[in-house]
């Protein structure tokens, strides 16, 4: 059984621009995002471990797209 998404009308005012924000950078929003979008509290704290995971130098951008690819392909994902 699928989760249903929250349309973007319906969304809480934290998570619309979320949406928004999401939207200006990938085109659309990810559809796992509107599923979590019934908790705005989560999708918030998700929203900002993300870009902690994204703007940390820890780790090089290179090893970064690498890991994201193999666990693409882990998954079973097209990429």
């Amino acid at each position: 059984m699928r989760i249903k998404g929250v349309p973007l009308e319906e969304t809480a005012p934290t998570v619309r621009r979320l949406y928004e924000k999401s939207t200006e950078r990938f085109g659309h929003v990810p559809l796992p995002f509107t599923a979590i979008a019934h908790r705005p509290e989560l999708a918030e704290a998700l929203t900002t471990l993300t870009n902690a995971f994204t703007r940390s130098q820890v780790v090089e951008p290179r090893f970064k797209t690498l890991a994201c690819l193999r666990a693409a392909q882990i998954a079973g994902c097209p990429f």
